[in-house]
């Protein structure tokens, strides 16, 4: 399974902010700057992470972006499914999700691989916050 570039560069930048939490807000350009992440395709990232309630903005010249919540109440798996836009799944299994198509759905073997792979995922990072991470 690989998760997109939105959610690993999402992540890098809400523990960037979660570590310099006695800046007020930090601008765009130096969060670009310190992570490596084109600064475009950041501010679409912080659009949809302020739209998901995991940020906020602070607008002029000491502008930014901070944590909207305490590091603790940020749980990664919301992240990732606010940024990849919907649940995480590592396999569509049609009884699952309605996008699959299989003609094997009433002899599958392999399902409980993929349920267990999903189970395992999710209990991971529905499990985690952004504080574990920074800790």
């Amino acid at each position: 399974m690989l998760f997109s570039t939105r959610a690993e560069y999402g992540l890098r930048f809400l523990v960037l902010l979660a570590k310099e939490t006695d800046k007020r807000s930090i601008p765009v350009r130096e969060i670009a700057e310190r992570e490596y992440i084109p600064r475009a395709y950041l501010e679409k990232l912080a659009v949809s992470l302020r739209n998901s309630g995991f940020v906020q903005a602070m607008k002029g010249p000491e502008g930014g972006y901070s944590l909207a919540k305490n590091p603790s109440e940020i749980f990664i798996g919301k992240v990732i499914s606010a940024l990849e836009g919907g649940p995480i799944k590592p396999f569509l299994c049609p009884e699952v999700d309605a996008r699959a198509h299989c003609a094997l759905v009433p002899r599958c073997q392999t399902k409980k691989v993929w349920e267990k792979i999903d189970e395992s995922v999710n209990q991971a990072i529905n499990g985690m916050t952004l504080a574990d991470i920074i800790n």
